[in-house]
């Protein structure tokens, strides 16, 4: 399965390539730091509501205002993150169940730049639910506060 990228302008900027069963390796893309790249960026208006996921699968189930990191990390040497600020888009972080101390992370970070932040539970993966599940997920989504954040954590640790 290929899922090109497209920037603003229409150009291909990135690309990501997975093969189905036990094949090695499992993902292939170009060679190109994807901190300078904003998947999909042509599909999405910033400055509405987006959602961030870890990838291209999730966000095929996110739906039109997903936008996947290409990992799980998001800081201010990505481009997504400058776009995100200028913008002042509201963000709901979908990030998979194991990366929820990522997602607090980021919205930790986010929230120091004046961005709306919420975060969605995801259980496991946001590519392994339905459409109608994502979207559930997103539409019950925590507003993050530090209140929130505390909370979070202490979850986290009795987990």
């Amino acid at each position: 399965v290929l899922f090109p990228s497209f920037s603003s302008d229409g150009s291909l900027s990135f690309w990501v390539a997975r093969v189905a069963g036990e094949w090695r390796p499992k993902y292939v893309n170009p060679n190109i730091p994807a901190n300078d790249i904003i998947f999909g960026e042509i599909d999405v208006d910033f400055r509405g509501d987006i959602i961030i996921c870890e990838g291209p699968f999730d966000a095929v189930k996110c739906g039109d205002r997903a936008v996947p990191l290409l990992g799980s990390s998001l800081d201010e040497s990505h481009a997504l993150f400058d776009t995100i600020v200028k913008n002042d888009s509201v963000v709901t972080l979908m990030l998979d169940s194991d990366a929820q101390r990522k997602a607090l992370k980021i919205a930790s970070l986010l929230s120091s730049y004046d961005v709306t932040v919420k975060i969605a539970r995801s259980s496991p993966d946001p590519g392994a639910m339905t459409h109608q599940e994502c979207q559930d997920a997103v539409n019950n989504a925590t507003l993050f506060t530090w209140e929130s954040m505390l909370k979070s954590k202490m979850e986290i640790a009795l987990t």
